[in-house]
């Protein structure tokens, strides 16, 4: 049996205001959209909106060539290469700051250096390959 509820709350919703627009076309558009609410503690709920959207227009491809990344703990090696393979150029971009600070701050830091790099290819008209790199824990000695 399902309980009922006769009170009725209504509550304001804070929307960053790089949102509004994009929030208000959607609204507006008449599209299908679905709303998620999660609690986030006694006074805060998260509300998630999501849509579908057009595919975003291809503006790199392997047919320009490929940036390949190769991490390191302190820095990116990254090498432009022809669709056939030859090296075009390659840098190293260094970021040593990333060990001094929080994990939001490495990640901010991270962050620096993965966007540098896909100015680069973006710059090039490139694809991007990149390393699947699994972690072990570290050994910890008792």
């Amino acid at each position: 049996m399902c309980s009922h509820v006769d009170e009725i709350s209504f509550f304001s919703l804070f929307v960053p205001e790089k949102f509004h627009k994009e929030l208000d076309g959607l609204l507006a558009s008449g599209a299908a959209y679905n709303v998620r609410i999660r609690r986030k503690d006694e006074r805060k709920y998260c509300v998630v909106v999501d849509y579908e959207t057009e595919a975003p227009q291809v503006i790199a491809t392997r047919a320009n060539g490929i940036v390949g990344v190769d991490t390191n703990p302190d820095r990116m090696a990254i090498c432009l290469v022809t669709p056939d393979g030859n090296r075009v150029w390659s840098r190293t971009l260094v970021n040593t700051r990333m060990f001094y600070g929080s994990a939001n701050k490495t990640h901010y830091e991270v962050s620096l250096l993965v966007k540098e790099m896909t100015d680069l290819a973006i710059e090039n008209g490139c694809a991007i390959a990149a390393e699947n790199l699994t972690f072990k824990p570290k050994f910890v000695s008792g």
